[in-house]
């Protein structure tokens, strides 16, 4: 029933930068939804423009993926990180292992650099990253050397998903 509503959707949508979804209405929808006005709103809690049609919740940058290239059976990936930027350039498809890489760092993580903790037993910084079931480690006294280590890992081993 959902795939039946979302086909009905993209007749309903156009994609417009101008729009801060980059989704505009195609036509008038109700008295409160007129053609041109902006399709979607930012969802505050996980920061995601959806755009509501027939009672059923849509995010806008699979939407806006399907209507350049007809499919969404992949994961779909904002290369900068900016979960708002729906710009067609800035998506991509993903596969889930390829979307954790380009994550960002985490509220909670204290250091403020995916990869790197304190080891206070030992005084020493520690860097680590597993990759396809390896894990890659290194630890030292001089955290922009670890900093480093792990920039440079990480791109070699995610490529364009690399994110620090």
């Amino acid at each position: 029933m959902k795939d039946n509503i979302q086909k009905e959707l993209l007749t309903k949508v156009i994609y417009d930068e101008s729009s801060p979804s980059c989704l505009r209405w195609s036509e008038v929808i109700s008295r409160k939804i007129r053609k041109g006005s902006v399709a979607g709103h930012l969802h505050k809690a996980d920061k995601y423009y959806k755009v509501r049609y027939k009672g059923k919740a849509f995010r806008v940058h699979r939407i806006i993926w399907q209507l350049f290239y007809g499919t969404t059976e992949s994961m779909i990936d904002h290369k900068d990180g900016d979960t708002t930027n729906n710009r067609i350039e800035n998506l991509r498809e993903a596969t889930h292992t390829e979307n954790m890489r380009n994550s960002k760092t985490k509220e909670s993580n204290k250091t403020g650099v995916k990869g790197l903790d304190w080891d206070e037993n030992n005084k020493v910084w520690r860097g680590r990253i597993r990759f396809e079931g390896k894990r890659f480690s290194k630890r030292g006294k001089n955290k922009q050397e670890i900093v480093g280590w792990l920039e440079d890992i990480r791109n070699k081993l995610h490529g364009d998903f690399a994110r620090s």
